[in-house]
């Protein structure tokens, strides 16, 4: 504690001590608003020992604005300008300067108390000596400085420097305790400082710091010679330079906080790291198991890298391939835009018009149709009138062959009879033609929800009755002479009919109604029917008409007896022939009869379900067309502008992939290089291990010391602190409050600043 007091106001002093070594500077660090300013040096001539002889008193008046006259007060007496030859007039202490702008420099002398003195004694070889009886001797000298502060009223603090200029033949040892010894080749010097009364101002112990109030100096001289004296007072160091050095102080109760919080914290710290290591300690064992499970790790982790850099490899060229495909589908889509646009964007607006097109024709060639169905249907009334007709023409034909077994007259009716029906087969053909005809022009298409089939068949078999004939006739023929006429005329007959044998006339024919959405086909359709209905119509009644010529032919020849017998067959293959038109009616009339009705209600129904569907094909037409042009088309634009930027982002794509391979071949480097490393440090567990053992006994030790350090030195450091250094440190700054206050000795004008010291220069006539 001792130290640190001495310490602090040592250095604060010195630094001022240092600072009076040269004269006072006034300039830019005086702030007050006076136009002048007193700087007052008092001299005081002393004798050997430093009693007062005389007063003589230095002013200079630092005109700083340039003022013609300037107010002064002071006590002197015997003033004079020393400087120029301003003059001025005196009111008793007020005195007023004509300064003509210049700055003024007067004298004076004054019998007033000195606030400071000093006294000064020699001693020789350890005897005390007047400085005179000292002249011309030789030995051990010892001179001592002792300062004096005679303010009373209130304490005002000096400091005084005395310099002793030593003269002799010879000098040797020169020391001093409180100062500085300065040697200039032959030529000694030294400089004693001394502050006398603060020590007690500030109620210090002697012991408490060192604020000495005298000085001794020792040599060994040779022919000691008079010395030079010379002892400034200033209290400039306490009023200027110190309040600086003593601000630095001014946190000092703050700072001692910090310093209690650091160390406290210091000491939690110091706690907190026992725990620590205690826990580091209790867990190597755990530390080194996780170390080996590292090093593992790490060695996975190699052989991964080397794997994930294969991988990536492999991504790369996949990334070159994806790169060469997205530049082919940047291509397609490129074609697949202007495709659309050229192509399937006018097709749909032309498919869109075919359907509206489409629908009108539909809705125009509907009526027609169902005319033409109209028709087909009086067509099939008229024919199953004329095979009604054919099939009572026949029967009658039956009763007329019968009556030719009778007789020659009535085969000859039954002949002419033949030839009749022939013509109603004629008849009967060319009506069927008709409406053949009409239903070939007629306009069928589209017949919906007919189902089921109609089938009309009849057979008239000519080979049969040409056959039976040809029998009868060779029955005949077996009869007559084959030298005769009739012979060779029946001969005639039989192999006409011989040639007739392979003629088969059949009528077959299938109408079939399948449900359709669009078209009936006219393959096997009834008009197609009907046409080979009239073409075996048509055989049927020539090879009748054939039949009658010849056996008339044949009767004429050889007389009606001898054919009466084929007559008769021909009668049987009639009644067959009636039989089969009759099964032909029966059979064709109420399947054409139905299959016309469903006819009609398909094209009814076609005609409604086809206009519902066109209108449905029209308006999905127009959507087409829409989305053709307000989607597909954009989409494939936006498509084609994105292959472009999956194109460029493949790019980039491509080029970090080899970056990323490089980095993960510096990846690998660094995992071998880890694996080498924790591998190392797997080695190093028993000596960390035991480091850590160390280090927690010593951590022990650390918490216990800070423990000491914090109750034993820092919380009485801090005590002592507060309760002694930081009053004297508020003392020390009302005293240098008290020195600011005092800057004048022999009088100064209320609106000046000023400044003061006391020189004191030894008589050299004493």
């Amino acid at each position: 504690m001792k130290h640190i007091l001495r310490r602090t106001l040592a250095v604060s002093i010195s630094f001022a001590v240092g600072m009076m070594v040269v004269p006072a500077v006034y300039g830019d660090d005086i702030s007050f608003n006076e136009d002048t300013m007193k700087d007052e040096t008092v001299y005081i001539s002393t004798d050997a020992d430093g009693t007062t002889k005389s007063i003589t008193v230095n002013d200079e008046l630092k005109n700083l604005h340039g003022l013609n006259s300037i107010a002064d007060i002071s006590d002197l007496s015997n003033i004079v300008n020393v400087k120029g030859d301003e003059s001025f007039k005196q009111d008793g202490n007020h005195l007023t300067w004509n300064s003509d702008d210049e700055n003024i420099v007067y004298q004076g002398t004054s019998n007033k108390e000195l606030p400071v003195g000093y006294h000064v004694r020699y001693f020789l070889d350890g005897k005390e000596i007047k400085e005179s009886d000292l002249a011309e001797k030789s030995g051990h000298v010892q001179v001592e400085f002792d300062f004096e502060n005679k303010t009373k009223d209130k304490f005002i603090p000096f400091l005084m420097l005395a310099g002793m200029y030593i003269k002799a033949d010879k000098i040797n040892g020169l020391t001093i305790n409180h100062g500085k010894t300065l040697s200039d080749g032959d030529k000694q010097a030294v400089i004693a400082y001394g502050l006398p009364g603060i020590k007690q101002a500030l109620k210090l112990q002697e012991d408490d710091i060192s604020l000495p109030e005298s000085a001794k100096v020792q040599f060994d001289v040779e022919n000691y010679k008079e010395s030079q004296i010379a002892v400034i007072a200033t209290n400039e160091v306490f009023a200027k330079e110190l309040p600086a050095s003593m601000d630095n102080l001014t946190g000092l109760h703050d700072k001692l906080n910090s310093l209690r919080d650091a160390t406290s914290q210091l000491v939690d710290g110091g706690h907190q790291l026992k725990d620590g290591l205690d826990q580091l300690n209790d867990k190597t064992p755990e530390l080194a198991s996780g170390i080996t499970q590292l090093v593992d790790g790490s060695q996975q982790l190699a052989d991964g890298q080397t794997q994930l850099q294969d991988g990536l490899v492999k991504i790369s060229d996949g990334t070159h391939a994806l790169l060469n495909g997205a530049q082919q589908l940047q291509d397609v889509m490129n074609i697949a835009y202007t495709s659309t646009a050229s192509q399937l964007e006018p097709g749909s607006r032309q498919l869109s018009d075919g359907l509206n097109q489409m629908n009108t024709q539909l809705a125009s060639n509907l009526p027609m149709m169902l005319r033409s169905v109209q028709q087909l249907n009086q067509g099939v009334a008229q024919t199953t009138n004329a095979i009604n007709q054919l099939a009572n023409g026949l029967s009658a034909n039956h009763d007329h062959i019968q009556e030719m077994n009778q007789g020659i007259q009535t085969i000859a009716t039954t002949m002419q009879a033949m030839d009749t029906q022939a013509q109603t087969l004629k008849q009967l053909s060319t009506g069927l033609r008709q409406i053949a005809s009409t239903m070939s022009t007629g306009t069928i298409s589209a017949i919906g929800d007919a189902t089921g089939t109609a089938t009309v068949s009849g057979t008239i078999d000519v080979t049969a009755m040409n056959q039976m004939e040809i029998n009868e006739l060779q029955n005949v023929l077996g009869t007559l002479n084959s030298s005769s006429a009739e012979y060779a005329s029946i001969q005639n007959v039989i192999t006409s009919l011989q040639g007739k044998t392979s003629e088969s006339v059949s009528l077959t024919d299938t109408v079939t109604m399948h449900h359709a959405n669009v078209t009936i086909a006219q393959t096997a359709t009834p008009s197609a029917q009907l046409a080979e209905l009239v073409n075996n119509l048509d055989a049927l009644a020539d090879g009748m008409s054939q039949e009658a010529s010849a056996l008339n032919t044949a009767l004429n020849n050889n007389g009606a007896q001898s054919i009466a017998p084929a007559f008769n067959a021909f009668s049987l293959q009639m009644d067959t022939t009636v039989q089969s038109l009759t099964a032909l009616n029966t059979q064709i009339n109420p399947a054409l009869t139905n299959g016309m009705n469903q006819l009609s209600q398909g094209l009814n129904d076609f005609a409604q379900q086809s206009g519902n569907g066109l209108n449905r094909l029209s308006a999905g037409a127009m959507q087409l067309h829409a989305g053709i042009e307000q989607q597909l088309l954009p989409g494939l634009s936006q498509l084609s502008d994105g292959s472009v930027q999956l194109n460029s982002g493949l790019n980039i794509l491509g080029n970090n992939t080899v970056q990323v391979v490089n980095g993960s071949t510096h990846l690998a480097d660094g995992t071998m290089t880890l694996y080498g490393g924790l591998s190392a440090l797997q080695q190093k567990i028993p000596t960390l291990t035991d480091g850590i053992a160390k280090l927690n006994n010593g951590s022990v030790s650390l918490s216990n010391g800070l423990d000491a350090y914090q109750q034993e030195a820092i919380e009485p450091l801090i005590s002592k602190l507060e309760d002694d250094l930081i009053p004297i440190i508020e003392k020390a700054k009302d005293l240098m409050k008290d020195a600011q206050s005092y800057n004048n000795f022999s009088g100064i004008h209320p609106d000046m600043k000023g400044t003061v010291k006391f020189v004191f220069i030894k008589n050299s006539d004493n």
